[in-house]
């Protein structure tokens, strides 16, 4: 029984000591966790593509597939008469809902549906004035460039009646009329000119102007 005391008391007697080293010894330390950074070249190569896009002359928006803005450069802006800020985000059916059953909505569902580029001219009534769309349809949304085409189609709307009045004068003069082309090929005759010849346009735009079925002279009725 005496050595057992003896043991006993050895052992409570080291117990401190292993509880003092343990407490001696100092918790591991962790190492901060690292922030992920944008990589440079990625993040270089956005902001040259979004300069790029700010030069184009052309107004370009993109669209998700549910018609919400995704992206409007300032040119779009300008001629939305928006600022393209306050379109990110924004539903296109929502912001122009009186767009609704024109040539260029039906075109952007079209678009979107055929997943095929579409290229569209035409009157935009709310607006009063011309555009020209070049669609580019994805299974995520729409990128659309395009165009205020007012002034030209106005000066096209000049020249043709332009031309419509030169045709009704030409029509009504008494003076016969034709127009030859470089290669001598009658290429139109007046109402006049069919009574004078004795025959109808389109027998006289079947000839040349020296065909050798007419006797050509000239003013004085000497040879031409």
């Amino acid at each position: 029984m005496k050595a057992d005391w003896k043991t006993t008391k050895q052992i409570a007697r080291g117990k401190p000591k292993t509880q003092k080293a343990q407490s001696s010894r100092k918790p591991a330390t962790q190492k901060p966790a690292q922030k992920k950074i944008v990589p440079p070249k990625k993040q270089s190569g956005q902001l040259q593509i979004e300069k790029l896009l700010e030069r184009v002359s052309d107004g370009i928006v993109a669209f998700d597939a549910q018609m919400n803005y995704t992206y409007v450069n300032q040119k779009g802006g300008e001629l939305l008469g928006r600022k393209p800020k306050d379109l990110i985000g924004k539903n296109y059916w929502v912001e122009y809902p009186e767009a609704k059953g024109t040539p260029f909505a039906n075109a952007y569902v079209r678009a979107l549906e055929t997943q095929e580029t579409i290229v569209l001219e035409d009157y935009y009534a709310p607006f009063d004035r011309w555009f020209e769309n070049r669609v580019y349809p994805s299974k995520n949304g729409l990128t659309i460039f395009f165009t205020e085409i007012t002034d030209r189609k106005k000066a096209e709307q000049v020249v043709r009646e332009s031309q419509e009045r030169l045709a009704r004068i030409v029509k009504t003069i008494p003076d016969g009329i034709t127009i030859v082309d470089r290669d001598g090929a009658i290429v139109f005759a007046n109402p006049p000119a069919e009574r004078i010849l004795g025959l109808s346009r389109a027998n006289i735009t079947q000839r040349s102007y020296n065909d050798p079925q007419w006797k050509i002279a000239a003013l004085d009725g000497g040879a031409f």
